[in-house]
């Protein structure tokens, strides 16, 4: 398979991936289980026709409104979905078509499932994180033995435990600052980014305190209340992604 045909098909299944990646969001923060059948209603819990499964056009299959409470389905549906559809080609230009792209796509769908979350409740859930976590741990472990690259198991779990005590640190010096479902997130995050190279959990971290710091500053100044709550997993998550992708070039000569 060409390079360019294996984007576009990448890109193809992000953008139906993102159904589910949608499930996740809809279920995660409360205790609805995991399972079929996937299109339901978030406040009646009523099962969805299946149109409700086509990728971005599923809500507007469905007129938008829940047939049986008269609900609306969420505006911000169809953009995660196109969303995780930019995010698989993301990992598919970085990757292409070897092996270590499949942790990679699974990662972005997790982080951006979590990132929603985080954004609407505050929370990352751990029903999410955990199992991401118990799941790439062996994924990457047999996918760096199948490439004979096993320092790069080494790098991982050095980098998820940096990623974390730096965190960890800084939670128990502003626990209000940062809440520890960030924490259990760098984790994960340092584990992919040092999968990668020993040090590119520093640039993801460092990417992401920028944003963070940022968006952080313009939110005080429109709002300008010092009190008001900021989710600070959507940045650690994209301080990642962008060290990913930018992983060669970041890493270069090293």
């Amino acid at each position: 398979m060409s390079r360019a045909l294996f984007v576009a098909a990448c890109g193809l299944g992000g953008l139906v991936t993102g159904v589910f990646v949608n499930v996740l969001i809809l279920r995660g923060p409360g205790d609805r289980p995991f399972r079929p059948p996937w299109s339901r209603c978030r406040e009646c819990d009523a099962t969805m026709p299946a149109a409700g499964l086509l990728p971005v056009f599923g809500t507007m299959a469905l007129g938008s409104t829940c047939s049986s409470c008269g609900s609306p389905f969420g505006w911000w549906q169809p953009v995660v979905e196109v969303a995780n559809g930019v995010l698989w080609v993301v990992a598919a230009v970085r990757f292409g078509p070897h092996l270590p792209v499949l942790p990679y796509l699974f990662l972005f769908s997790a982080l951006l499932a979590l990132s929603v979350i985080d954004l609407f409740t505050f929370r990352l859930p751990d029903r999410i994180t955990f199992p991401v976590l118990y799941a790439s741990v062996p994924l990457l472990v047999v996918i760096a033995l199948v490439e004979h690259q096993p320092r790069h198991l080494l790098w991982a779990f050095v980098g998820a435990a940096g990623y974390y005590g730096v965190l960890a640190l800084m939670w128990l010096i502003s626990p209000k600052g940062m809440g520890y479902g960030d924490v259990k997130l760098g984790r994960i995050l340092g584990l992919y980014l040092g999968w990668i190279h020993i040090v590119l959990p520093i640039y993801g971290l460092g990417a992401a305190g920028i944003l963070g710091s940022v968006v952080g500053i313009g939110v005080l100044l429109v709002s300008r209340d010092r009190r008001r709550a900021f989710p600070f997993g959507p940045w650690l998550a994209l301080g990642c992604v962008i060290a990913v992708a930018f992983s060669a070039q970041l890493t270069a000569g090293l």
